[in-house]
């Protein structure tokens, strides 16, 4: 621990301890529904090549400079203060949780007195901030406020981890550091906790089989009136079978993840209404009133 004390800031540290132990802790202890959930959207699907490319490396480095930017090697320099406001403000404002116009006076007002004072109050005060806005932003309007407790303590342990490694070591280092956290958090997701049923709703039975995310072979899929069939299909592919009431949005648990699907109407004829039951109680989407 000697050797820590060369370092600023560690009191982000024992935070960022203690939030990944409270993630963990109820990832083990509390059952929830998954919320690493992608918007479903009536267009063609994305390559997983692009989504991973986002997911592993563009998407960490825009969000650590704009996040991690101004608090690199503990400077606080203007231009990245300028983009915090602006990148943190339109992704706050994309995710509809908080006031806008609340947030927008509250941002300038702690740069504005961080610049000024100069203090590490101010500039610790900022940082903490940063962490809140970094996690508020993984999470949309429509998500239970018991599931954002449950897995906020990943971000916001990542948060102040991050902000550590930005002020000891620079930027680029916390850049380097979200991108491997990225990768670590998604092989684990896709590999733990998958999902197998076999199981009956009234007259329905059904089949339902998680794949590798790693399995090449070609999707398929057949639709009859009583039967819908998806072999290593993604769950983009699969939705765009169903119709969507307007006042509806579906958010899957991931665009990555493929299935295999085998749903069975016995005596009447299958209904898209029955088939999103199905996968909805299945933790597999989550269908939300539009706001």
């Amino acid at each position: 621990m000697k050797s820590l004390t060369k370092y600023k800031c560690n009191w982000l540290l024992i935070l960022a301890i203690i939030f990944y132990c409270q993630f963990l802790l109820s990832q083990l202890l509390i059952d929830y529904k998954n919320i690493y959930s992608d918007k479903y959207i009536n267009e063609p699907a994305i390559s997983s090549f692009i989504i991973l490319l986002l997911m592993f490396f563009i998407i960490p480095i825009i969000e650590e400079v704009i996040f991690r930017g101004f608090q690199s090697k503990y400077r606080f320099k203007k231009k990245y203060l300028i983009a915090f406001f602006i990148g943190s403000s339109l992704i706050i404002y994309f995710t509809k949780i908080i006031y806008f116009g609340f947030f927008i006076l509250i941002t300038p007002i702690l740069i504005f007195l961080t610049l000024k004072n100069k203090l590490n109050f101010y500039k610790n005060t900022l940082i903490i901030y940063s962490v809140f806005l970094f996690t508020i932003g993984h999470f949309n309007v429509n998500q239970d406020i018991k599931d954002f407790f449950i897995v906020a303590g990943n971000f916001i342990g990542g948060g102040f981890l991050l902000s550590w490694l930005s002020i000891n070591f620079g930027l680029l280092k916390s850049i380097i550091a979200h991108c491997i956290l990225n990768i670590l958090m998604f092989f684990i997701f896709v590999n733990v906790n998958k999902i197998n049923v076999i199981d009956n709703n009234k007259n329905i039975n059904y089949n339902i089989l998680q794949r590798s995310f790693f399995d090449n072979s070609t999707g398929e899929i057949t639709r009859t009136k009583s039967t819908f069939e998806a072999k290593n299909a993604g769950l983009q592919n699969i939705l765009h079978y169903f119709k969507v009431q307007n006042n509806k949005e579906i958010f899957m648990v991931s665009s990555l993840i493929k299935f295999d699907l085998q749903i069975i109407d016995e005596k009447n004829v299958l209904e898209d209404k029955e088939i999103l039951e199905i996968l909805e109680q299945n933790n597999i989407i989550q269908i939300y009133d539009k706001y």
